[in-house]
C-alpha cells in the first residue's frame, strides 16, 4: 500500500469489489471534471479519524489501540450499508470540491463512530468538521474536482440520485497510518 502521509491515524472500511468496480464506472464518468482520482489502494470508508502523528501520538501507540478497537466493534461487523449515487460538498471557495459516493443506510456507521469517539475520547484528537452531529460517512472518490466544471458535476450528482441503492457487506476493518495499513477485523 501506498503511505497516508496528508492523512491523520484512521479507522475505516476497505471496500469490496463490488463497491471498487461501481466507484471505476463513476470515474470515468467525471473524467474532464475531476483532475485527480482516489487509487483503489486508499479508497475506503471512514468510521473515525484517531489524530496526526506526533511526539505525544506516535504510531506505535495507535497501534496499540488496535486490541481496543476490535474489542469495541466486533459485534457491529460485517456492516451491511447502503449507497446511492454520488454527491460533494465544498468546504470553501479556495477549496477544491470534493466528490464522493454517497451512503444512505448510516445509522450503523454512526453508531460505531460515537463508541469509538466516546471510549477512546482521552487519546483522540478532536475533529469538528468530522466529529459527533458533523459524521457524515461517504467514500470520498476525488478532492480534485475542477471549480469550473461544478455544473457538470451537479448534473451527474442529480442524475445518480435515481440510482438504485447498492448494497454493500463490509468485513475489513482497518487502521491508515502514514506507514501501512493494519487490520483491525477482517470476516
Amino acid at each position: 500500500m501506498v503511505p497516508h502521509k496528508q492523512l491523520p491515524f484512521t479507522v475505516a472500511f476497505l471496500l469490496p469489489e463490488e463497491a471498487l468496480n461501481l466507484i471505476s464506472i463513476y470515474k470515468k464518468r467525471l473524467e474532464g471534471i475531476c483532475y485527480k482520482f482516489e487509487t483503489n489502494d486508499t479508497l475506503h470508508l471512514t468510521i473515525k479519524y484517531l489524530g496526526y502523528p506526533s511526539q505525544e501520538f506516535p504510531e506505535k501507540l495507535a497501534i496499540d489501540l488496535i486490541p481496543k478497537i476490535r474489542e469495541l466493534l466486533w459485534p457491529y461487523i460485517p456492516a451491511k450499508v447502503a449507497i446511492r449515487g454520488i454527491d460533494m460538498f465544498w468546504k470553501s471557495p479556495e477549496a477544491d470540491p470534493v466528490a464522493y459516493f454517497k451512503v444512505v443506510s448510516e445509522d450503523l456507521l454512526k453508531t460505531m463512530h460515537e463508541i469509538l469517539l466516546d471510549k477512546l475520547g482521552k487519546f483522540l484528537e478532536p475533529f469538528p468538521n468530522t466529529d459527533g452531529i458533523n459524521y457524515k460517512p461517504h467514500v470520498t472518490i476525488s478532492k480534485f474536482v475542477v471549480k469550473s466544471k461544478v455544473p457538470r458535476l451537479k448534473k451527474l450528482v442529480y442524475r445518480s440520485r435515481k440510482n438504485k441503492k447498492r448494497l454493500l457487506l463490509l468485513k475489513d476493518l482497518v487502521l491508515f497510518t502514514p506507514n501501512s495499513t493494519h487490520t483491525i477485523i477482517s470476516k
